[in-house]
């Protein structure tokens, strides 16, 4: 009897397998002789990956109970292949020191996720082997595959970043990534999104899309990703690959693509002609016979139309079964509780699990009158599962059920238990033609049919003494047991003759292309091309005299021509090079001696000379440059400009800088930058590009002058000008600059901003009696009370003589009057002293508030100093808010 029974799906994997363990391999054999840790893992997740494929292999091949076996262990090896991926990509193209805490904790996350299954898998043989109980993985844990796959590629996208070193936008890194670890690490992550993309093609079957076209879809592309992965890494690698390396594992890969492809899509037609021995309207029944067994004969077609009450949901018990209370006897032994399931069995004396059945046997007491997954139709009143009880007989009617997978086919049979031990199948209602699915559950298609004692019979055998499969009848008068007719087993061995000639097709294939295709490249590629490589390696270490033989009038014996032509030439250059290079040599002397003279006044020059490269890396910086930044050369050498980057200069300067640099343009323009103590500088900078003598950009020079000294006296000179000197207020110019912006800035809603015009009361008395001593030290003093008892953000200045002015922003009338109130009692309360003399005054103060009327600041200081003038007329001492008048 056959152990493996082929399909579809086994074909694909097949060529899964073959393609990992070559990969696997060919890097073990590079790790033989190249020890490196990224190479390591890039092999351990190769093998994982094998050996993943090869458990596939066998959960498709298998029956349902040596599948479960192999099913098992798939997500341990899978969890044990992202894991050994997810650590390759942070180790690729190196590692990077600011990635050590995440790669932690994503190794976590996926080593945790690896122990789990394995633990579970433990816990799955146990119930499997021990008590014949199959478990389900828990959803949760089925829904994070897909998550933890997604580690691996945002690792090596967080590697891309990394390895590339521009200060440009990231996904402008990852669009076009420069440098050869940066590409790298991108086109891993590119590689390994196929798989993703693949899960999505997956829900295309809900819209239409042909499942064979979906499997062949996910055959090729699983076959692409191995093969794109080791390409690449192949392509980064330090040390050639030969050529008939690379094609032959190109060539196998096409080879398995087409392969597998055509067997998703020519096995279906064959499939379409498998029809199991299961005839429609057919009545079997089973007699109790003397040995303790059962005799099956076909009886004439009779179906009990009254089926009795129909079975409600909410009736099942937690196995989905409906308990009936009838007795009945089965292989001598009677049973008083009676269970039925949707699923088309029925057991006697316990509940039964449908999972239980992919166990290797079965210690229920069950009876299949057609064993297969079947559910209501809501579409139709009358679908349902029917229990009809009599005193001598149950009646059990599956009446025009839907199954998962044909959704639109009906299945009508009815199983009639007399108490006597007699029982019968009735069909009543099964589809014309029944398509077997290889990919789906067993239990999605008719499966078993008969009966067993729960003594722990094999469901996925022949019966005991059968060669081939055959129908109840001819078991039960062979004395086959257990009593059971097979349509899965039926139809793999249907399936597997067909598939074997294409699988024996896919190994010799294989073998021939991993054999013939290396021989073959080798002859006629290989060795010209080494040829050819042997001649440009004599040509390098000087040898100019090289004929190499044509082999082939093809692209490498074009090649080989042109080599030999060049070399013939390159000798002739090189017999007739000395004179030409002893005049060079003089021309060079010359040009050197007015190097060092530029050379010597770069280096003295007073200036600060800078050049960078393309990529704005230092390559040269003179003694000026240290002098002015603190930096040596040795300390900026190969390192970006921007570390002396105060951030005090507007991004603008630079977007214009470089705009100009780029279109080939000299920049003139003033930065702010930050010496190596940390102190900023002003410099003004003439920034240009070098040319080659063919017009080519290769550098950047720039010129630059510190200009610090000359800033500070400009902004002292300019504080000079808005400052009043006496008090070191702003002075009129100063607070118009200031008064201006903050106008503006109150021109919405709710117009909250006062001016006070203050004046310093009978100041005129205090110089003539006092002297303008007195009187300039009374103004300084009001003016120091004025600014302590206003707030931080309001603007005060000296307006001209005795008078001061305010801007208040955010103050509305509310809050206005208490100010006032204050400044009056800060100067009058407190004497102002005067060489032992105390000189009291009283201020004055007019204020104006902000209005949607308002029409400019020049209106609300106006209104301010009518106000004033008012509180003088009033006496004085007091503060006035001008009102409009009607």
């Amino acid at each position: 009897m056959s152990f493996i029974y082929l399909t579809p799906a086994s074909l694909s994997y097949l060529t899964q397998f073959i393609l990992a363990l070559a990969i696997t391999l060919f890097l073990f054999n590079r790790l033989r002789r190249r020890r490196d840790r990224a190479l390591f893992l890039l092999t351990a997740f190769f093998a994982s990956m094998t050996a993943f494929a090869g458990l596939l292999i066998f959960n498709a091949s298998l029956l349902p109970f040596p599948r479960l076996l192999t099913v098992f262990a798939e997500n341990p090896a899978l969890g044990l292949a992202l894991a050994a991926f997810i650590a390759f990509a942070y180790h690729f193209p190196q590692r990077y020191p600011q990635h050590k805490w995440e790669m932690r904790i994503l190794l976590a996350l996926s080593l945790g996720y690896f122990f789990w299954e394995v633990g579970f898998m433990i816990f799955r043989y146990n119930a499997l082997l021990g008590q014949g109980t199959v478990y389900i993985r828990p959803p949760l844990v089925a829904y994070s595959i897909p998550v933890i796959t997604l580690f691996a590629p945002i690792a090596f996208l967080r590697q891309t970043l990394a390895a590339d070193p521009r200060p440009v936008a990231w996904w402008r890194k990852l669009w076009k990534p420069e440098g050869k670890g940066a590409r790298g690490a991108r086109n891993f992550a590119l590689a390994f999104s196929i798989p993703v993309v693949l899960g999505v093609v997956n829900f295309l079957v809900f819209f239409g899309l042909s499942l064979e076209v979906i499997h062949a879809a996910v055959s090729i592309g699983m076959l692409l990703t191995f093969w794109l992965l080791a390409n690449n890494y192949v392509n980064f690698i330090p040390g050639s690959v030969d050529v008939a390396s690379r094609l032959s594992i190109l060539s196998l890969t096409l080879f398995l693509a087409l392969i597998g492809a055509v067997g998703w899509l020519i096995a279906p037609s064959y499939i379409q002609t498998f029809q199991p021995a299961l005839r429609d309207h057919q009545t079997l029944r089973f007699t109790p016979n003397g040995t303790g067994g059962y005799d099956v004969s076909e009886v004439d077609f009779h179906f009990e139309s009254d089926l009795g009450e129909k079975v409600q949901p909410q009736t099942l018990d937690e196995n989905g079964n409906q308990r009936v209370d009838f007795t009945f006897p089965l292989y001598g032994q009677a049973y008083t509780d009676t269970y039925v399931s949707h699923s088309g069995f029925i057991s006697l004396g316990e509940t039964f699990r449908s999972l239980n059945l992919q166990a290797p046997s079965i210690r229920t007491p069950t009876i299949f009158p057609l064993l297969i997954s079947l559910d209501s139709d809501p579409a139709e009143a009358d679908s349902g599962l029917y229990i009809r009880q009599e005193p001598e007989r149950l009646i059990v009617t599956w009446n025009r059920l839907l199954t998962y997978a044909q959704p639109k086919t009906h299945y009508t049979f009815q199983s009639i238990l007399y108490a006597d031990g007699t029982f019968e199948f009735t069909y009543n209602g099964l589809p014309q033609h029944i398509f077997f699915d290889p990919n789906s559950s067993p239990s999605d298609t008719p499966w078993l049919r008969g009966v067993v004692a729960g003594r722990g019979e094999p469901l996925h055998e022949l019966p005991a003494g059968m060669e081939e499969p055959a129908d109840l009848i001819t078991i039960s008068r062979n004395g086959g047991t257990p009593l059971l007719e097979n349509y899965q087993l039926a139809f793999r061995r249907y399936l597997h003759a067909f598939m074997l000639p294409i699988v024996w097709v896919v190994i010799g294939g294989s073998l021939l292309t991993l054999l013939v295709i290396p021989l073959l490249v080798r002859s006629s590629i290989a060795q010209p091309i080494q040829a050819l490589a042997a001649g440009v390696r004599r040509m390098e270490a000087g040898e100019m005299d090289i004929t190499i033989p044509v082999q082939a009038e093809d692209e490498i014996g074009f090649l080989t021509g042109a080599f030999n032509t060049m070399s013939a030439a390159l000798d002739d250059q090189v017999r007739n090079l000395e004179t030409r290079v002893a005049d060079r040599t003089a021309a060079l002397l010359a040009a050197n001696v007015e190097l060092r003279k530029l050379s010597v006044a770069v280096e003295q020059s007073p200036s600060v000379i800078v050049i960078t490269d393309l990529h704005a890396q230092i390559e040269y910086v003179n003694e000026a440059f240290t002098l002015v930044t603190g930096y040596t050369f040795e300390e900026v050498k190969g390192k970006n400009p921007r570390l002396l980057k105060s951030g005090q200069t507007p991004l603008e300067t630079y977007k214009q800088m470089w705009e100009s640099l780029t279109a080939g343009k000299t920049w003139r323009g003033e930065l702010i930058n930050r010496r190596k103590n940390g102190e900023h500088y002003w410099e003004y900078a003439v920034i240009a590009p070098i040319y080659d003598v063919e017009g080519k950009v290769t550098h950047y020079v720039a010129v630059k002058e510190d200009i610090t000294a000359r800033k500070v006296a400009e902004a002292k000179l300019e504080q000079l000008v808005v400052t009043d000197p006496l008090t070191g207020l702003l002075n009129r110019r100063g607070f118009f600059q200031e008064a201006e912006k903050i106008y503006a800035r109150s021109q919405h809603t709710p117009y909250e901003l006062a001016a006070l015009m203050i004046d310093i009361d009978h100041f005129k008395d205090v110089n003539d009696r006092y002297g303008h001593q007195a009187g300039d030290i009374v103004l300084c003093e009001v003016a120091a009370r004025i600014r302590d008892n206003l707030r931080p953000t309001d603007l005060v200045a000296r307006y001209g003589g005795e008078e001061f002015v305010a801007l208040l922003p955010r103050t509305s009338l509310e809050i206005l009057l208490p100010i006032t109130d204050r400044l009056n009692a800060a100067i009058r309360q407190t004497p102002i002293k005067f060489n032992d003399i105390n000189i009291f005054v009283t201020i004055s103060i007019g204020a104006s508030v902000l209005t949607a009327e308002s029409t400019s600041l020049d209106e609300l200081l106006s209104q301010a100093d009518q106000a004033v003038y008012q509180a003088k007329q009033r006496g004085r001492d007091c503060t006035v808010i001008w009102e409009a008048k009607d």
